[in-house]
Order: structure tokens, then C-alpha cells, then sequence
């Protein structure tokens, strides 16, 4: 009986090892799928990661001159004074010559509440500045900016500054003032 009770414990103690060997081989197994699957899924969202990259560089579209015209002058008018708003920029090729330039169009709203005078000087100044630097854009040959003002004159253009390339430079051929604004013409 003594024996057997011995042989009993026996067999219990090497059914118990055998269980916690088995546990142990499915917990080994399941961290291997988890690390498997782990790696995997960064594997595939690197590659993927990848893919976006190469759709996204060959996706860009390539600029228009129109937009990359456009894209200039909301860079030139953000840097000259948060007072100024666009209203809209219209890009036409110039027929007129027929040598691949274009007209360039800026409506610009002037938010800033001045008097008349004071409104004339900046946006002559800044009229100036926006047709000097956009003379380095060799294709332009020809700006037209327009001006409204509505502490002075609501929903109305009240200047217009026209300039157009003469060699390196954008020369003003023309200004024009709203009469009711009180700006005088030069």
C-alpha cells in the first residue's frame, strides 16, 4: 500500500510537471504569435508608410505659373501688413504682346481705419512694393492692383494702380482714386 501510495504522488508529481511544461510551451507559442504578429504589423505599416510617400511625391502636381503667380503675391501681401486682406488674384496670359506673359489682377481690401490721406499713402506704398517685387517674375508683364477700403467706402474699389514692365523693373502707367473717397489724384 505503501508503494502504491508512492507511485500515486509519483505519477501526480510527473502529470503536474508535464502540465506546467505544456502551459509553459503555450505561453512560449502564443508570445511568438504575438511578436510574429507584432512584426508583421510593422512590416506592413512601413511599407505602407512607404507607399503613401511614393503617391504622395508622385501625386504633387506640378505648379501652374498662374499658381505659383498667385502663391507669390498672398506671400508678399502677408509679409507687408496683417491690414491687408485678399479679396481675389486673377492670372491672364497677356494676348496683347503674345510672348507667354501674363497680367496679373489683385483685389486687396484695406482693413485698417485711416483717413483718406493716410489711406492713400499706404496703399501707394504698398501698391509700390507688391509691383517691385513681383517684377521679379520675369513672366509678368503687367499689374493692376485694386483697392477697397470699406472704412472709407464700402464694397467699392477706391484706388487702382496700374504698373507695367519696362525691362528689369514694373514702371506705374496709371492711378486712379474713387472722386467720393476724397484721395486726390496725383
Amino acid at each position: 500500500m505503501k508503494k502504491v501510495k508512492k507511485l500515486f504522488i509519483g505519477v501526480l508529481i510527473i502529470i503536474g510537471i508535464i502540465s506546467i511544461v505544456e502551459n509553459l510551451k503555450q505561453e512560449d507559442k502564443k508570445e511568438v504569435k504575438e511578436t510574429t504578429a507584432a512584426t508583421n504589423n510593422q512590416e506592413k505599416k512601413q511599407e505602407e508608410d512607404k507607399k503613401e510617400k511614393t503617391v504622395s511625391k508622385k501625386e504633387k502636381p506640378k505648379l501652374s505659373q498662374e499658381d505659383i503667380i498667385k502663391k507669390n503675391i498672398k506671400a508678399i501681401v502677408k509679409e507687408q501688413n496683417s491690414s491687408i486682406k485678399i479679396k481675389e488674384i486673377k492670372v491672364n496670359k497677356n494676348y496683347g504682346l503674345n510672348d507667354g506673359s501674363y497680367i496679373v489682377l489683385p483685389y486687396l481690401k484695406w482693413d485698417a481705419a485711416n483717413t483718406a490721406k493716410t489711406t492713400k499713402k499706404l496703399l501707394d506704398m504698398y501698391s509700390e512694393d507688391l509691383a517691385a517685387k513681383l517684377a521679379k517674375e520675369t513672366k509678368i508683364s503687367e499689374i493692376t492692383v485694386f483697392w477697397e477700403a470699406p472704412y472709407l467706402a464700402e464694397s467699392k474699389n477706391i484706388a487702382k494702380y496700374t504698373y507695367s514692365r519696362s525691362e528689369k523693373d514694373m514702371v506705374k502707367e496709371e492711378t486712379w482714386y474713387d472722386p467720393w473717397t476724397k484721395m486726390k489724384q496725383p
